[in-house]
């Protein structure tokens, strides 16, 4: 019989120092700071996917666990409203319970790599912009260069390298390719590469229809 669990997961449970993952397995509720801790449930649904629990799913996944992400976490404020409950970690683990199956996404290893790949070079991208702006102004500020306008060369380069490696990993989303369309951009756009990879699950394709009048 499979053995299923719901999780209200916490960004910041890692290391045992905080808010911890909240469970839920239809009797009982109890607290793990890693997910890793579930990989003898056969199912495990979550409310949110943070990029400091990927690491942990990917384990879990690669153990043949199958992990579901809830696709709108508004249904979750609908419950409690419905109910009349407030909000607590609790409350939103046992919700998870009543919601239906249709509503959450599998996750899958290859999805999840790429997310990990993607995250790390959006991370990158922005550090490179904050850097260089930094550069630019004291360049500015102090009248002063000391070779920082070579350094800022250099940096904007490797900017347009990894830019170019966001757009090729995102080239193929549909939401990202009809985005596109409907705001005739012809060429490659980092910024809505970046905003496509940071949508939520639940967002229809024609969301940019939607959004752009």
């Amino acid at each position: 019989m499979s053995k299923v669990i719901f999780v209200d997961t916490s960004r910041t449970a890692r290391g045992g120092k905080r808010r911890p993952h909240i469970c839920y397995d239809g009797e009982r509720t109890f607290e793990v700071y890693k997910l890793t801790k579930l990989k003898k449930y056969n199912e495990i649904f979550i409310d949110a996917l943070f990029p400091e629990t990927y690491n942990e799913i990917l384990k879990l996944l690669r153990k043949g666990v199958k992990i579901y992400c809830l696709k709108d976490t508004m249904m979750m404020k609908k419950l409690r409203e419905e109910s009349n409950l407030r909000k607590t970690d609790v409350i939103d683990a046992m919700a998870l319970a009543r919601i239906s199956k249709d509503h959450f996404k599998q996750l899958t290893i290859e999805e999840l790599e790429k997310r990990i790949e993607l995250d790390s070079l959006i991370s990158r991208h922005k550090l490179f912009t904050r850097r260089i702006k930094t550069l630019k102004q004291w360049i500015k500020r102090d009248g002063w260069d000391y070779g920082l306008r070579d350094v800022v060369r250099l940096m904007e380069r490797d900017k347009k390298r990894v830019a170019k490696k966001i757009v090729e990993a995102i080239s193929s989303n549909a939401v990202y390719g009809e985005a596109c369309k409907i705001l005739g951009i012809k060429g490659d756009s980092i910024g809505l590469a970046i905003l496509t990879a940071k949508l939520p699950l639940h967002l229809p394709l024609n969301f940019c229809k939607l959004s752009s009048f």
